[in-house]
């Protein structure tokens, strides 16, 4: 069961639990420059981001190593892991600290030239 919490200036926003009792936040754009829907749920390490027609999360806010930085992890900063989309995989990360924002590409991610969009990375055939 959903609450909705906003509306106005074409954007609804919702909120209700999952099967978990974790929370979910519900977008719903409809503007000129901005059309569709964005979940946002709570995870074990923060906020996993869905993408209404993309099957799992396109992304997870990452807030696991400012809480438990360790021998393997050791920098305290937050970071955004992008996903590959249903299988999970993460490909790439970008990682905030007071130097700046790096992005860290995962291991066996390719990059190609897209004759349209340029430079993508990705786990490609």
């Amino acid at each position: 069961m959903w609450t909705e919490i906003y509306q106005g200036d074409g954007l609804k926003v919702s909120i209700s639990r999952d099967e978990h009792g974790n929370l979910v936040s519900r977008w719903e754009f409809d503007r000129e420059d901005a059309r569709g829907i964005v979940t946002l749920s709570e995870s074990v390490f923060g906020v996993d981001v869905h993408v209404d027609g993309i099957e799992g999360a396109v992304a997870l806010i990452d807030l696991y190593h400012p809480a438990s930085p360790n021998e393997y992890f050791d920098d305290p900063y937050p970071q955004i892991v992008i996903d590959n989309g249903d299988d999970g995989d993460p490909v790439a990360f970008a990682k905030f600290t007071p130097e700046g924002t790096r992005v860290l590409f995962e291991n066996g991610v390719k990059s190609r030239v897209h004759p349209k969009r340029g430079l993508e990375y990705g786990y490609f055939e």
